[in-house]
């Protein structure tokens, strides 16, 4: 398939000088992934591709493909039997420069209404609200390459965002595909009516936005959504 984007426009390349495309072209796809850790306990499988492990000298797991392998679709790595850890941090040195990334899990119920279940009139606040006050904005993204199990995923999990949500609590929504488009610009009160308005919202989500265009989308949610105040 032709790559996304324009080679002219955004790579900046002369006509004559973008590539062509063959649907014959085949890609291999090579794999060598250590799970080290917690993790190399769990149980490893792939629904995507035959895989093969090999115990490692580095207390960890080497994960490669059993068979020849092409880009042909996504790489899928389950680790079940796992406690559910709170966060994480990885931190990388270049030269004179730091880098840091840091994942959060916020604590998600276990068992979840099906989407087609949803009742977008109910008014009540949660049984079990999250433990503090939130103020969250919620980006989606709604591009085509999100339809199908993506799209499913995503909306259980953000069922169980807007489940615990409370009166306490701020929400802001957004969503993103080849453009962005706000639901609910500025972070407001999740009470009733909100709550109301989010699940009608959520039963019509679907992956319809076109392209990914996520650097644009991510600048566009900073710009409209205010600092916090300084303590």
């Amino acid at each position: 398939a032709p790559r996304y984007g324009d080679a002219q426009r955004q790579g900046h390349l002369p006509f004559h000088a973008d590539t062509g495309t063959s649907i014959t072209a085949g890609y291999g796809f090579e794999l060598d992934l250590m799970v080290r850790g917690e993790m190399a306990r769990a149980v490893i499988e792939s629904p995507s591709h035959a895989i093969k492990q090999t115990a490692s000298n580095e207390r960890g797991v080497r994960i490669e493909f059993a068979d020849d392998a092409f880009l042909d679709r996504d790489f899928v790595l389950r680790l079940d039997g796992l406690n559910a850890p709170e966060g994480e941090v990885m931190i990388e040195t270049a030269s004179d420069e730091h880098f840091a990334l840091a994942t959060f899990y916020p604590p998600l119920p276990n068992k979840l209404v099906p989407i087609s279940d949803i009742d977008p009139s109910n008014h009540t606040e949660p049984s079990k609200p999250w433990v503090h006050p939130l103020r969250v904005k919620l980006l989606v993204d709604c591009s085509g390459s999100m339809r199908g199990d993506s799209m499913e995923s995503a909306r259980k999990g953000i069922r169980a965002l807007f489940d615990g949500l409370s009166s306490r609590d701020r929400i802001g929504v957004a969503r993103f595909g080849s453009s962005l488009e706000h639901v609910m610009e500025k972070p407001q009160a999740a009470d009733a009516k909100t709550r109301v308005a989010l699940r009608k919202w959520l039963t019509g989500l679907d992956a319809n936005l076109g392209g990914t265009e996520l650097e644009s989308a991510l600048e566009g949610i900073f710009k409209s959504t205010p600092s916090l105040p300084s303590a």
